[in-house]
């Protein structure tokens, strides 16, 4: 409880830095939304403020998943100008060509649409450009910096610890080092501190109040990095790793550079604010619209499965959901009925002949996940995430995959970055390649992948290429 609390008094300013940016936002989008809106508003009959409240709250949601509210001292200024413009101004385009094509509402011409947008980009990024500077001087002054722990006792520690304690403006206070299992006898040039071993990185994280990790391994191997990230699962500290030479020019991975330094960003933790509210409200937004709209495709589809085999139009399986709880996942049957009386639970193969002919396109245009939509609004499944695995596979893989269980940190999805680059899986190599691909998408977890996804999983369902 007390490294929670330490942990609190450690974040409170990016906290109260996010909620300056939502108020300085709303102040001028109200007063941009009088200039150039109200008047139109009143004209239909509506209350201005409500106008005003509808569309000021549409800006928070959409800027809160492009994480334009961002509390970090670190955020670049110019960056953040560029994505700001990007955001606003593919909105008040899309809304005019909506507008023109269908014509809703003649009352707000374009100009006044352009001059809205005018007064609200141009006063928000010089209001965002103010307070990113205040932070960079309180950057310099040791406000707002993170509480740093370098993993690894080693001539590439020992860099890493001095180019960031050399430039304070990058956010990075250095505490000390933790003395890693592969680490050769290193001592020299030590500046900081020896904190503890790797045995005890949990208690040092939480008594030195530790909000970034660096890893700075000799050997850096996947494996071993990806069990030293469960070990940070539930502490609110961000990682990065200091990759090895070779990887940096042979160009396999992307780096940032720091003052010379490569450093790659990891996503260790998943409490952040679209996974913890915005992913959800996707997932109700797409999900209940496409589960009325697609209400014909049910009656159909389950009116050929009746015809074509016996059974049941749709039937349902228990699977493993997040943080290991069970589910019923709905599927449009595309198999025999006793497809697994006599075999038990097996993966599906090339040419499976338990499925059925009508099976076969169920499953090349993916029809057969449309009733996991009742699993998404029931909140057990995600539009987006690891695919929903049954628990005598997962008992299974648990033995002979390390940290497959990470997975279930997030809840299972109808599809995914796994599902859309890999084939279904056949043996036990296909699920350890599909769950690289789920390590990258927890590790990159955002609005705008989520989407990168859903528009390639539409490319598939209407050309046919599902798997």
């Amino acid at each position: 409880m007390k490294g929670l609390i330490s942990h609190f008094h450690v974040r409170f300013p990016k906290w109260m830095f996010s909620w300056t940016f939502l108020l300085i936002d709303s102040l001028i989008g109200f007063f941009a939304f009088r200039s150039s809106l109200e008047s139109h508003i009143v004209y239909l009959g509506f209350h201005p403020i409500w106008g005003f409240f509808i569309l000021q709250l549409f800006w928070s949601f959409l800027f809160l998943f492009r994480l334009h509210f961002q509390g970090e001292f670190t955020v670049s200024r110019i960056h953040e100008i560029k994505r700001i413009a990007q955001t606003t101004l593919a909105v008040v385009f899309l809304f005019i060509i909506i507008n023109a094509i269908i014509n809703p509402l003649p009352w707000i011409p374009a100009e006044s649409i352009f001059g809205y947008w005018f007064q609200f980009y141009f006063g928000i990024t010089i209001a965002h450009f103010i307070v990113r500077s205040f932070q960079k001087y309180l950057l310099l002054k040791g406000v707002g910096q993170e509480n740093t722990l370098i993993l690894g006792v080693n001539p590439r520690g020992i860099l890493a610890a001095q180019i960031l304690s050399e430039h304070q403006q990058q956010g990075y206070k250095i505490l000390g080092f933790v003395h890693m299992s592969d680490d050769s006898e290193c001592t020299e040039n030590l500046v900081f501190p020896i904190l503890g071993k790797e045995s005890t990185l949990h208690d040092i994280i939480v008594n030195h109040q530790i909000t970034e990790v660096i890893f700075a391994l000799e050997n850096i191997e996947h494996d071993r990095l990806l069990l030293l990230l469960n070990k940070l699962t539930g502490l609110p500290v961000s990682a990065s790793v200091v990759p090895a030479l070779q990887d940096v020019i042979s160009g396999l991975i992307h780096t940032k550079q720091l003052h010379g330094l490569p450093l790659l960003k990891i996503q260790s933790q998943l409490n952040t604010s679209y996974n913890r509210y915005g992913k959800r409200l996707v997932d109700l937004l797409i999900t209940i619209p496409s589960l009325i709209v697609s209400l014909p495709v049910y009656l159909i589809t389950g009116i050929i499965i009746k015809f074509d085999s016996k059974g049941p139009m749709i039937y349902s399986q228990e699977r493993v959901g997040k943080n290991g709880t069970l589910f019923a996942c709905y599927k449009f049957r595309s198999m025999r009925e006793d497809a697994e009386k006599h075999s038990g639970p097996v993966w599906s193969e090339e040419d499976d002949p338990r499925v059925t002919a009508v099976g076969k396109w169920l499953r090349r245009f993916r029809i057969d996940e449309l009733p996991q939509f009742i699993n998404v609004i029931k909140g057990e499944m995600s539009l987006i995430g690891p695919r929903p695995e049954r628990p005598y596979f997962v008992e299974k893989l648990k033995k002979e995959i390390p940290l497959y269980t990470r997975r279930f940190n997030v809840r299972p999805g109808i599809t995914g970055w796994a599902q859309i680059k890999q084939p279904a899986d056949r043996v036990l190599d296909d699920v350890r390649e599909k769950l690289r691909y789920d390590f990258y998408y927890l590790e990159n977890l955002s609005f705008n992948i989520d989407m990168k996804i859903i528009l390639s999983t539409i490319w598939v369902m209407f050309s046919g290429k599902g798997r």
